[in-house]
């Protein structure tokens, strides 16, 4: 791929006629052209930046040309997306990423920022003592990020968080549609997260072993 060209970026990706004109038909063509040539320069490989322009889409076909957006509206779309065969995480993530990039995605909350500090450690135990893939990292992170936002409405502290706290948010996630599958993820990413936390000393040891994911 040519790191110094920004347009055209789906003919340099795709050696399809008709995917080509699919992506360079949908809306806003050259904000998705500028977010993948940013990943080119990431040194993202020309695999992972089809994948993207494939997510790119859908996140386009379901918001259109929406902008200044909350996570709360990337969830609904994120809903009905998954609600019509997609993925649910993959669409949040590259939603959340994209709109971040344009400077399009509306600050949270001051309070929905809470916890920060146990998702960081969190990532560098992950990266420096587990040695994990950085994209299950991210994955165990943007479950951590979710669960906090949840809480963070509780307004208590970690120390407070009690097992029958988890079991409501994860009965909501199903009440807010997302899957099965979904919901495992969210359990595992959830038994790492308190475990690492109960660790440091900020909740107690008890909460991690006691999840279960769901059969």
């Amino acid at each position: 791929l040519s790191i110094g060209e920004v347009q055209n970026m789906f003919d340099q990706i795709f050696n399809s006629p008709d995917i080509v004109s699919r992506h360079n038909d949908a809306a806003r063509k050259e904000e998705r052209e500028r977010f993948l040539h940013h990943l080119v320069l990431k040194g993202y490989a020309r695999g992972s930046l089809a994948a993207y322009s494939r997510r790119l889409l859908a996140i386009v076909d379901e918001l259109g040309t929406a902008t200044n957006l909350s996570s709360e509206v990337l969830e609904v779309a994120a809903r009905r997306h998954a609600a019509a065969g997609g993925q649910y995480r993959s669409f949040m993530q590259v939603a959340t990423m994209w709109y971040g990039f344009l400077g399009q995605l509306r600050e949270e909350p001051e309070e929905q920022s809470a916890f920060c500090e146990v998702v960081d450690d969190l990532r560098a135990w992950l990266t420096h003592e587990r040695g994990l893939a950085m994209r299950t990292i991210n994955g165990y992170c943007w479950h951590a990020h979710q669960f906090f936002r949840w809480y963070a409405a509780e307004k208590r502290p970690l120390e407070e968080l009690s097992i029958e706290d988890v079991d409501r948010h994860l009965i909501g996630c199903s009440e807010r549609g997302l899957t099965r599958r979904g919901i495992a993820n969210r359990a595992t990413a959830l038994r790492i997260l308190l475990g690492r936390a109960a660790v440091r000393g900020w909740c107690s040891g008890l909460i991690a072993s006691a999840i279960e994911r769901p059969r």
